[in-house]
């Protein structure tokens, strides 16, 4: 017995050898068909593995009814290995229990059971589709007394339903990314359903209970295309953005605790019944952008059985030529909350945490002052309305202004570090009691996540730059292990910060991040503009020079001179110094800071500017501005993109365009022609070189 217990051991530590060899070759970049092999061979050393751990229980003795195990290896009953069936359904569940978590819930909402699934509103687009007959005649059944609408508005899950590749653009905080998750995880408890025999929840027509559902987010791909180098022919560089797509997804598996479900994954893709989710395209660094839409591209050639194709992007960070209409991507815009949705909203908030008795007057209290007209604005935008949500549940006020609404958030969410019931050192423990302290540091975080990813990198920081952060002798210092002991007590309490990665119950995170976008851009903006030692302008220009990523925080960091600090003069000198008196822009960051300074201008109001009567400032400041913002708007040359230009035309709106001659309404309709209804010629000609294949035939419209 103990020579074949040894000879077990051999076998087992070549098997484990060659595994290790396999498990090499697959970190690199392969060709699909090579990939393939590697897997399928690796698949069947680890069965062999099994196998022998299997047979080891032969080579146990059992004497007097104790257990003597070989000391060769442990002696234990392996696993006989999960059939495909069981590995999908390991990812589904644990894919959907990663996208229903509430971004801003806390311990209290996971003993509960509070998910996404609790609070989610369905999002409505901006696009108007006409009533089909049935729509009509259920209108007129609902309503016998008035007349049916010609028009509706189409749902963001109808959009995804009716068009198979769809770009969803939205405002920060619009609900782009719970739209994602929302509708990965209803596939994924479809899927669940059909697999298992069970009653499925009805899905719009156009979506299938089969789908299988992929959500990558990406940010985390974006430096794998920004490795990829740029002197690849095509048919390397085709096969290097598949790659890393794949390189990603396995990641994301590993992730998940679901990577032996990586064939089941291809084999679902060749099929075609999948839903792929990209989700947040304007957090990738501008010059990798195009990276993407390529390694879509290079995907869809791979796998153009695909059902359905979803990429979420920021409105102003979207270019259209990104994914133009001959990629057969549709654009669909996410419409703002209406008083019905936010009134749902906060109804299922408070449903999902107290009995129905307590929950409806606490949702009818904080309907009615969210819908009052100095909150209406940021009530209809959902991360907005949460925020809300969540001061009020705190019972605190809620604040009109959008920075102090956020800076009321980052306090709550602060208090989840400083409730009771961890032990900490004590040194620890007046750090948490600290809150300059601890905003100082959340600040620098921020900056520090938000400059990484603007220079091509991820957001998330890794464990080792935050404990190099945290040791700066303004925060923790290095001493006394507190930044890493810092690190092991948020891990532990819900807040602004959130670990990810690691596995086992002493594993460390790997990385962490804020819990949404908003609040790191929030945190960034107080960075900018804390200390008074520091030239605010100057960090605003170097902003400017890393692209439009940095418009929001710089925005909030106004905001936050204004609404929270109470220094107008400081956003006030702010805007004079962005429009130089002495320089006009010349390059597109130049243009960028000009365009803040109108935005800055718009927050402090044109009165209120009027009435510094500082030399460089006030009217002066203004009769420099309006001018440079015409020429921003209006100059045939693109001196910043149509977003921004777009931009620049709304603080025209609200600072008073000096053009006023062109808003004689009947001079202008002194130059209309007036044209009759009738046919039309629509579409191109095969001999027009730059046409796209869809917009043939050239023909006549009725």
């Amino acid at each position: 017995m103990a020579e074949q217990a040894d000879d077990l051991a051999a076998q087992k530590k070549k098997l484990d050898e060659d595994i290790a060899a396999h498990r090499a070759m697959l970190q690199g970049q392969l060709p699909a068909a090579i990939r393939a092999s590697l897997e399928s061979a690796l698949a069947g050393l680890q069965q062999q593995h099994n196998e022998i751990n299997a047979q080891t229980i032969s080579a146990t003795h059992v004497v007097a009814g104790t257990q003597i195990n070989n000391p060769v290896f442990n002696i234990h009953e392996a696993p006989k290995p999960a059939p495909a069936e069981d590995l999908e359904a390991k990812y589904l569940k644990g894919l959907r229990k990663r996208l229903t978590r509430l971004p801003l819930g806390d311990s209290d909402d996971d003993a509960q059971g509070v998910t996404l699934e609790n609070v989610y509103i369905a999002l409505d687009t901006r696009t108007e589709v006409e009533l089909t007959d049935e729509e009509k005649a259920a209108y007129k059944q609902a309503h016998p007394n008035d007349n049916a609408p010609n028009q509706r508005i189409l749902s963001a899950l109808e959009a995804v339903s009716v068009y198979s590749r769809v770009v969803l653009l939205g405002d920060p905080g619009s609900g782009k990314s719970s739209f994602v998750n929302q509708l990965a995880a209803r596939l994924a408890v479809a899927r669940l359903c059909v697999k298992e025999n069970k009653p499925v929840e009805p899905l719009p027509s156009g979506l299938r209970s089969d789908w299988l559902p992929v959500v990558m987010t990406l940010r985390d791909l974006a430096p794998r295309l920004a490795e990829i180098p740029t002197s690849l022919n095509i048919v390397e560089e085709h096969t290097a953005l598949v790659d890393a797509v794949w390189a990603q997804w396995r990641a994301d598996l590993v992730h998940d605790k679901a990577e032996a479900f990586a064939s089941g994954l291809e084999a679902a893709l060749e099929q075609g019944n999948v839903l792929l989710c990209f989700d947040g395209l304007d957090e990738v660094p501008e010059a990798t952008r195009v990276r993407v839409r390529k390694a879509v591209q290079a995907l869809l050639r791979d796998y153009g059985k695909a059902a359905r194709v979803l990429i979420t992007c920021r409105t102003r960070s979207y270019q259209d030529e990104l994914f133009p209409a001959h990629t057969r991507f549709v654009r669909q815009e996410v419409a703002p909350f209406d008083e019905n949705k936010i009134r749902a909203f906060v109804q299922q908030w408070y449903s999902a945490r107290l009995p129905e008795a307590e929950a409806v007057p606490k949702a009818e209290e904080l309907a009615n002052a969210a819908l009052e007209p100095s909150l209406r604005e940021l009530a209809e935008n959902p991360m907005l309305l949460t925020t809300m949500a969540l001061l009020h549940q705190r019972q605190l006020g809620l604040p009109k202004e959008r920075a102090k609404l956020y800076n009321d958030a980052v306090g709550v969410l602060m208090e989840r570090w400083q409730k009771k019931g961890i032990a900490v050192p004590p040194k620890l423990d007046q750090i948490l009691k600290d809150n300059r302290i601890l905003r100082e540091m959340l600040r620098t975080i921020a900056h520090a996540a938000h400059s990484a990813q603007a220079q091509n990198s991820e957001a998330d920081l890794s464990r080792g730059e935050l404990l190099t952060l945290l040791e700066q002798p303004q925060f923790l210092g290095a001493q006394d292990n507190l930044p890493s002991d810092f690190l092991d007590y948020i891990d532990q309490r819900a807040g602004l910060l959130i670990g990810l990665g690691g596995e086992g119950n002493d594993a460390k995170p790997k990385t962490y991040k804020f819990p949404h976008r908003t609040f790191q851009e929030y945190l960034t903006g107080c960075y900018l503009v804390s200390g008074w030692q520091h030239d605010i302008a100057k960090r605003y220009r170097e902003c400017a020079a890393g692209g439009d990523y940095w418009t929001l925080a710089v925005l909030l960091g106004a905001e936050e001179l204004i609404h929270v600090k109470d220094v107008p003069e400081q956003a006030l000198q702010l805007a004079y110094d962005l429009c130089p008196f002495t320089r006009t822009p010349h390059t597109p960051a130049e243009w960028r800071c000009l365009l803040w300074s109108g935005q800055i201008a718009v927050l402090l109001g044109r009165e209120r500017i009027q009435r510094d009567d500082s030399p460089d400032g006030g009217q002066a400041y203004l009769d420099r501005l309006l001018p440079r913002l015409v020429t921003l708007l209006t100059d045939p040359t693109p001196l910043l993109p149509a977003q921004e230009r777009a931009e620049a035309g709304r603080a025209l709106a609200r600072l008073g365009d000096p053009r006023r001659e062109v808003l004689d309404i009947d001079a202008i309709f002194d130059t209309l022609c007036p044209i009759p209804a009738g046919d039309f010629w629509m579409g191109s000609d095969v001999s027009d070189p730059e046409s796209y294949e869809d917009e043939r035939p050239l023909h006549r419209q009725r």
